[in-house]
């Protein structure tokens, strides 16, 4: 862990180097003090991958793909007024995006490198795997239009009958968009609604008919906050486009 992070190579985002850029700065600003070669808990050496596997005394740092049995997230849970809390009482503590991150790091197999094309963290540490890899991991919002420009854009999509589009709130240019429930293909009806994608917040499909391409386009609604997809032909692959959303906070399947 001595070598610099900027001379270890990110990666992609097919395999992205998580554990030098992202996991290392983490247990260096909070863990290397009681962890090292010099001082070491429970005879604990976090100085390599294959160290946190290893463990010390009583059991391994880790176990991939299972955090809730790995100590070092373990010593973290553990309430601050406890010995057995790491770092301790008085130390710098890790904030709630470091734990996320560590926490997936760990679910998704604690190994040097990592896709991120599917499954991501929340936004805390999404931002840190940003700043720790140089480049975006998932798309960035799209700036929302001020009310004028959707309701011009709208216009005609007011003649179709199928598509209710309203204001989310007055004063707000946040748009809802419904689709009636039909047993008809909707993906040429989606794509008219490409104009003002920026401003759409919520959206709901449930019991409609889709294919891959409309999947695909609602990943690129990335100010989209409530999504209902409820019995819709969406799939594995078609929720698989929604990682890139970092605004998505409900999505009803």
């Amino acid at each position: 862990m001595a070598k610099k992070i900027d001379s270890v190579p990110a990666g992609t985002k097919e395999n992205a180097t998580i554990f030098d850029r992202v996991t290392v700065p983490i247990i260096e600003n909070n863990c290397i003090e009681y962890h090292s070669e010099s001082k070491s808990n429970s005879n604990h050496r976090m100085i390599t991958l294959k160290a946190l596997h290893k463990g010390g005394n009583t059991d391994p740092a880790l176990f991939s793909n299972n955090s809730l049995e790995s100590s070092m997230l373990k010593s973290i849970h553990v309430p601050l007024e406890n010995k057995k809390h790491l770092p301790p009482k008085g130390k710098l503590q890790l904030n709630e995006g470091e734990i996320n991150l560590i926490t997936w790091w760990i679910e998704q197999g604690a190994t040097h490198s990592i896709s991120l094309i599917e499954a991501l963290p929340n936004e805390s540490a999404v931002d840190l795997l940003e700043k720790g890899l140089s480049f975006e991991v998932k798309e960035p919002k799209l700036e929302i239009f001020s009310w004028k420009k959707p309701v011009v854009l709208s216009k005609y999509l007011i003649q179709n009958t199928n598509i209710i589009i309203r204001r989310i709130a007055l004063g707000s240019p946040a748009l809802s968009v419904y689709f009636a429930p039909t047993q008809k293909n909707i993906d040429e009806s989606f794509n008219t609604l490409e104009t003002i994608e920026n401003n759409i917040t919520q959206l709901n499909l449930g019991r409609t008919t889709f294919t891959e391409p409309t999947a695909k386009g609602i990943g690129e609604y990335t100010n989209l906050q409530i999504l209902n997809s409820s019995n819709t032909p969406i799939d594995d692959s078609g929720i698989a486009h929604l990682q890139r959303l970092r605004e998505l906070k409900t999505i009803n399947l």
